[in-house]
């Protein structure tokens, strides 16, 4: 029941080789359906999943009718103050998102280590030593001992925050297009929203 809604969205989810992906499809309907449960807030929400069609990797959900947020930014009539409203909405979503994920200990500073030097270690095998991937390599190396000390704490995580997958439906903010398969540091998802934003400053037109 939708209530009246009748229109309903779907994604089919592509392995990376071709073909439907169903044990990828499977784990994000599950996902879906347990974030759907636990994030009740009524202002902050994520489209109800409704259905998974096993055999076609496609998972059914309510279609949520709005403006996303990456048209208000990219729009010059939206008043800069609606602009900034509309952000904050945004992060106030991402932290209800995060307070209804089964909290959980630090973030293992190891292992994010590890990822920084394998992929330190790809780019200067591709000759790759003055891009400014590197030096953001280099100044998260820095500040990974600091990480060490602190509460970084983890539940889920997005997986792919950013203003095209915000949309606002009157007083209810809808995050869809979720991607997180596994625990992480709420600060990636806020990291990877406000590199997304400022590069959205310098090229606007996107």
């Amino acid at each position: 029941d939708l209530g009246g809604r009748s229109s309903i969205a779907a994604k089919i989810c592509i392995a990376a080789a071709g073909g439907p992906d169903i044990k990828f499809a499977a784990r994000q309907f599950t996902e879906m359906t347990e974030v759907y449960h636990h994030m009740n807030h009524p202002s902050y929400r994520i489209p109800r999943p409704l259905h998974l069609l096993d055999d076609q990797a496609t998972i059914f959900m309510e279609w949520v009718q709005g403006e996303s947020l990456i048209r208000l930014l990219l729009n010059k009539a939206t008043a800069r103050a609606v602009q900034f409203e509309r952000l904050e909405q945004a992060g106030a979503w991402l932290r209800h998102f995060h307070d209804a994920g089964p909290q959980r200990g630090p973030a293992d500073t190891k292992s994010l280590w590890t990822r920084i030097v394998d992929l330190r270690t790809k780019l200067d095998g591709q000759g790759i030593r003055r891009h400014k991937i590197v030096s953001a390599l280099e100044s998260l190396e820095k500040t990974l001992p600091r990480l060490a000390v602190g509460q970084l704490l983890t539940s889920w995580t997005h997986g792919d925050y950013q203003p095209s997958n915000i949309i606002f439906n009157f007083d209810t903010t809808y995050g869809i297009d979720m991607s997180y398969s596994k625990a992480g540091a709420g600060a990636e998802d806020v990291a990877h929203f406000l590199n997304y934003v400022e590069r959205l400053a310098k090229m606007p037109k996107g």
